[in-house]
């Protein structure tokens, strides 16, 4: 009855009672009717339809299923043989093992893991094993974040919903999801024969629901549910049909620290208070729950670090795994540094990877020898020759994340005496044969540097080869000492006493002179030295020497210097502005004066060339990347020894995560020869000399502005690097 009729059937005098009305009101229409009739056949419908009764159970392959009920690397290899089609590594047998271990006999263990060695394939396919085989029947699957540990859970959906040999041999154990047809809504209301299910598919949580029946025993009312470590762990529960109430008996963590997280003291414990106080208590009052966590290591003393430490964290029984267990040394070691130089090299050419690789190929054997890996099938065939080959190339990319990321042993985790720069050693690195102020045939370019001091000068002469192998040709000091050891408190002649002058300025205009003149004119075999740099950072001295350079008959090869003191905690260098004038190198540049006179002066990283440099004196003389003196008795080269290894490293984590290894001068030790060698390499850089990393990233070589000397001394030209070679090919 439309409102119109009811109006009009108001106010009409023959309709005499309210029952009347009322009855005209509650009659329907047709239309209505059947609208009526189709609900209650659609109800009707969809009841029957969320029916889903039972599974047909004959094409379960019993042998199968039954044998990888008792083993997880069975059930890893027969239902998931595309995931898992490489041989298995000690390592991942080692995980298997935990795992098992885990699941069926409530043990903890926490395991860090080479970046992708397949963790978390292995995590979320455990956690369906557990369920399916009905060891565990409520799974928190728990990572860095909540939508983390979300995608984790997906992983785990698509391969209940996808997986044909899963559906095959488990089709009573997964029937309530998969009859949902990855649709939330139908779980409502979804029973068998009448019986309500009670299954979840949501975004993070599945329940597996409830079928009376004894094929479905091992995961009725089983759970997987995801969350992030920072969120509300604290009594998770889930109530049962019956009134009982399930807690989590199995927490699987999958890498539970962020790069972010790692590098934050607070972060850090407050996590791991988390590990050790929430989730462990997460099976509730008077029982323990079974957990493993799988981790990577970022920054000494993170999340992992101390997870890993069974000191700290005995519950976890902690262990590292790693991509190398043990390097190639001595001759293999320096054929790996000579196929860096060619990798790198074919990559700024872009010739691919054939050449570095026919090199490997050739020196196989050797190259190999000593060395133990732990994953033998983990290289790509197509590019690469083996697992160790592999490792190399991601350490050439990028060594500081290969340290931690791979290796599980962070650069700053290294003992603070990070290079062992002992003076007896480095006065033995001579090439025999080689003299004083005599270049090889395979130099480049040269490069030299001048320390200024009170009372006198110092300098360093550097050949450097194609390969940025370094070649230190000459040093000493102005005025010259007479002496094969001093110190500058006790140095008999100065350069006042040269001049004949006690004034400061006049003696070193006229020490600066003599020396720079007498270095720029000396010819080393067909070379002369292209650039040189005077540290102008003393006090005194700078705005001297920055007159000097701009006046000196030798200004275009002179520049002065200076440097920048970059720590962990400091403002990087990649983020300091680079002006359009200003010629780059590697953590160094030749920046123009700020009032446009004078000459560029050349801003250098010292952190990160006294590492640098360090790197290379301590790595085999016989390396490409090596720094080696003339050949002289030790006893000579003992001062200069001496000053090398004056200044103390130590490796530092900033408040961000940066690692720097910073340098200190200890007192009373003299370092000036130290403060030239790495003044000459940066400079080095600068004109277009290979860096090849050691102990952090760098920038890529690739945007370095690459300068070398021309055919004839006088002349100096701009070259590309293909340029620059096919010039060394033809010379």
């Amino acid at each position: 009855m439309s409102d119109k009729d009811l109006f009009d059937a108001l106010h009409d005098d023959s309709v005499d009672s309210l029952a009347s009305i009322l009855g005209m009101a509650a009659a329907k229409s047709k239309y209505e009717k059947k609208l009526d009739r189709n609900l209650d056949r659609y109800r009707a419908t969809r009841r029957a339809g969320q029916d889903i009764g039972f599974p047909d159970l004959s094409e379960i392959n019993a042998e199968i299923k039954d044998a990888s009920s008792k083993s997880l690397q069975r059930f890893y290899e027969s239902y998931f043989p595309e995931v898992f089609h490489l041989g298995w590594s000690p390592d991942h047998l080692k995980v298997i093992d935990k795992l098992e271990r885990a699941i069926a006999h409530g043990e903890l263990s926490a395991i860090a893991m080479p970046r992708g060695s397949g963790k978390t394939s292995m995590f979320i396919r455990a956690a369906i094993w557990a369920i399916l085989t009905g060891q565990r029947n409520y799974i928190s699957l728990i990572a860095a974040t909540e939508t983390k540990a979300q995608a984790l859970l997906r992983g785990i959906k698509t391969e209940l919903l996808h997986n044909d040999r899963l559906k095959a041999d488990y089709p009573a154990e997964i029937h309530c999801v998969l009859s949902l047809g990855n649709r939330a809504a139908m779980a409502n209301g979804q029973h068998v024969n009448g019986t309500l299910t009670g299954v979840e598919w949501s975004v993070g949580k599945i329940g597996f629901g409830y079928i009376d029946h004894p094929a479905c025993e091992s995961t009725n009312n089983s759970f997987i549910k995801a969350m992030g470590i920072t969120g509300d762990i604290r009594g998770e529960q889930q109530t049962l049909p019956d009134g009982g109430i399930r807690r989590p008996d199995l927490v699987l963590i999958d890498d539970p620290q962020t790069k972010q997280s790692a590098g934050s003291k607070s972060q850090v414990q407050k996590r791991h208070e988390t590990l050790m106080g929430d989730i462990l208590g997460l099976a509730g009052p008077g029982k323990s729950i079974a957990g493993l966590c799988a981790c990577t290591v970022v920054y000494a003393n993170d999340l992992a670090d101390r997870l890993l430490d069974r000191e700290e964290s005995p519950a976890w029984a902690g262990q590292r795994c790693k991509l190398v267990y043990d390097w190639p040394t001595g001759e293999a070691q320096n054929l790996w540094d000579e196929y860096q130089v060619i990798y790198e090299e074919s990559m700024r050419l872009d010739q691919g990877v054939s050449v570095p690789n026919q090199f490997v190929e050739s020196n196989y054997e050797l190259m190999h020898t000593g060395s133990v890996v732990g994953w033998d099938e983990r290289f790509d065939k197509s590019k690469e020759l083996s697992a160790l080959h592999h490792s190399f190339n991601l350490k050439i990319r990028d060594a500081a994340a290969f340290a931690a990321e791979y290796q599980n042993e962070p650069m700053s985790m290294v003992t603070e005496s990070a290079f062992d720069l002992n003076p007896e050693m480095l006065a033995k690195r001579v090439v025999s044969g080689l003299a004083r102020g005599e270049a090889p045939d395979e130099l480049e370019t040269i490069s030299a540097a001048v320390d200024v001091q009170k009372n006198m000068l110092f300098y360093t002469v550097c050949g450097w080869t194609p390969t940025s192998r370094c070649y230190i040709l000459d040093y000493g000091t102005y005025p010259d000492q007479k002496r094969t050891y001093f110190s500058k408190s006790d140095a008999p002649i100065s350069m006042q006493e040269a001049a004949g002058t006690d004034e400061l300025e006049a003696a070193l205009i006229h020490a600066l002179n003599v020396l720079t003149g007498s270095l720029l004119q000396t010819e080393y075999g067909s070379h002369m030295i292209e650039k040189l740099c005077i540290d102008s950072r003393w006090g005194e001295s700078t705005e001297i020497i920055r007159r000097f350079c701009r006046e000196s008959p030798e200004r275009a090869r002179i520049h002065p210097s200076m440097g920048l003191y970059i720590g962990a905690n400091s403002r990087g260098w990649q983020k300091l502005k680079l002006g359009k004038r200003d010629r780059k190198g590697v953590h160094c540049k030749l920046t123009p004066p700020t009032n446009g006179r004078g000459r560029p002066e050349l801003l250098i990283d010292t952190n990160y060339w006294k590492t640098s440099v360090a790197s290379r004196l301590t790595v085999s003389p016989g390396s490409a990347k090596a720094m080696v003196l003339f050949d002289e008795r030790p006893a000579i080269h003992r001062m200069f020894a001496e000053h090398l290894s004056s200044e103390m490293p130590k490796r530092s984590v900033g408040k961000t995560g940066n690692v720097v290894t910073e340098w200190t001068q200890p007192r009373n030790r003299d370092n000036d020869w130290f403060d030239c060698l790495v003044y000459a390499s940066a400079l080095a850089s600068v004109l277009g000399v290979r860096v090849i990393e050691t102990a952090k990233k760098v920038l890529p070589s690739s945007s370095s502005v690459s300068f070398s000397r021309s055919s004839k001394p006088e002349t100096r030209a701009k070259e590309t690097a293909r340029e620059r070679l096919l010039r060394r090919k033809k010379n």
